[in-house]
């Protein structure tokens, strides 16, 4: 049975054949053991590249394909990573993008093969400034209306600056990382796992808290965490 409905599929196949440019490979990161959700995942991404050339779905294993996934959480599965000529694997997205996050994926992939930023030009000339490596994990949940816009923004950001990795996470499929995190609410955006930002919040303020983390360093003795909390929702 189809995950993505017929209706549904022939909108996004007119949409990727009309706005897709170059490709985009979808490497799915499954397994066969203790990944209830792994099926599902590759069903959509496989259905998803049904619907185009231009988006190649790879079927990946974390244990045995090492190498592809260096960098990635191996006991996290599903795992997606999509990857340009442009990009390194540093766009993820971990468990079943169901819900809204399924829109989150396919905006990513659009923008992804046109190699085109959703954010204002302001921003993105703003973003050239941020130049240390910076990790940005925003915990998310299929049912959330929140989540999408900092999902979407955490990718944006890290196709306009190749320092920065972009991970979103799935909080309720890995409770144990959502508990590592002290995830009690979503969207929840993690950064450099010690700074902290709780909500959704405009492009503009997220991009400014970044370069303030960029030049604000830890002071002796502190661990240099933070707690950003920006009723944005």
């Amino acid at each position: 049975m189809a995950l993505i409905s017929s209706r549904d599929a022939e909108v996004l196949r007119k949409r990727f054949a009309a706005e897709l440019r170059d490709p985009v490979d979808l490497w799915v990161f499954t397994q066969v053991l203790n990944c209830p959700t792994c099926p599902m995942a590759l069903q959509i991404a496989q259905e998803l590249g049904a619907l185009t050339d231009k988006i190649r779905v790879v079927e990946k294993n974390p244990l045995i394909d090492v190498d592809d996934a260096r960098g990635l959480d191996a006991s996290m599965v599903p795992a997606f990573v999509l990857r340009t000529t442009q990009s390194d694997g540093r766009i993820r997205y971990y468990g079943l993008p169901s819900g809204y996050e399924f829109s989150v994926l396919v905006e990513t992939l659009v923008a992804l093969s046109r190699q085109e930023s959703f954010l204002e030009p302001e921003l993105v000339e703003r973003l050239q400034a941020l130049t240390a490596p910076m990790t940005v994990r925003v915990f998310v949940t299929p049912t959330c209306p929140y989540c999408p816009q900092m999902a979407f923004l955490a990718y944006q950001i890290a196709m306009v600056r190749p320092n920065v990795t972009a991970e979103v996470i799935e909080a309720s499929e890995f409770p144990e990382v959502s508990t590592r995190y002290q995830v009690r609410a979503v969207p929840r955006t993690v950064v450099n796992d010690r700074h902290v930002v709780e909500g959704s919040v405009p492009p503009e303020v997220f991009i400014e808290g970044l370069l303030q983390l960029q030049d604000k360093a830890p002071e002796a003795g502190t661990s240099g965490s933070s707690l950003i909390i920006v009723p944005g929702r």
